[in-house]
């Protein structure tokens, strides 16, 4: 492993069930039925990309400026006052960097919510890079340019680099780009375990067990 790339909600943070809340919520005030498969959706769009297409599937009478803005007031106060770092990943990002492993933040969540939650969790200054899906022009994790882009400013080529990502559409995307994946356990996705297991190179059941290697031998 020459480089490292990480996911943000649901990978490093405890973040799933608040999004999951939060996007019930924001659905109800709409006027929409929370079901599986708007989720999903939601989930491979990310938050922006979510907005125009909810206003176009569901025929809202909003602009998507509208719900962007009332959404990231919502989640940002959530991540502030509700989430925490999986426990282990701190001691990962310290033992990476003694082993001079660079890393790099991929997500699709937005530098106005990343940036501050990071700092505000600790997080901000273990990682080289942060890299959010407005670095890419918008293209989200069912193309491989945020892990591509990634890569390339950690200096390391794909085969060279982990990727770390609790979500299965993904996993697909980085595994299919050449990336080794390392699957990391999260509640919300237990239902896609079994086919996350098969496309990862190591599924991690929580980030102690690979903390305590890197403290304890070269990875």
């Amino acid at each position: 492993m020459k480089a490292a790339i990480f996911d943000l909600d649901g990978t490093i943070l405890n973040s799933m069930g608040m999004w999951r809340r939060l996007e019930q919520n924001f659905l109800t005030g709409l006027g929409i039925e929370p079901s599986d498969w708007i989720f999903r959706r939601m989930d491979t769009l990310g938050l922006h990309g979510s907005a125009g297409w909810l206003i176009g599937e569901f025929h809202l009478d909003k602009k998507e400026q509208e719900l962007w803005d009332f959404c990231d007031r919502l989640a940002l106060d959530a991540y502030l006052k509700t989430v925490s770092p999986k426990r282990g990943v701190e001691r990962v990002l310290r033992g990476l960097r003694a082993h001079g492993i660079g890393t790099s933040l991929a997500t699709l969540t937005a530098h106005k919510l990343v940036d501050p939650v990071l700092k505000a969790k600790g997080i901000f200054p273990l990682l080289d890079h942060i890299l959010t899906v407005e670095d890419v022009g918008g293209v989200k994790k069912d193309r491989p340019d945020l892990f591509l882009k990634a890569a390339a400013l950690l200096r390391a080529a794909p085969e060279e680099t982990v990727v770390f990502e609790d979500s299965l559409y993904a996993i697909r995307t980085a595994a299919a780009a050449g990336f080794p994946v390392w699957a990391v356990a999260d509640p919300s996705a237990a239902q896609d375990e079994p086919e996350i297991r098969r496309l990862s190179a190591r599924y991690l059941e929580s980030w102690e067990e690979l903390a305590s290697e890197l403290e304890t031998q070269t990875v």
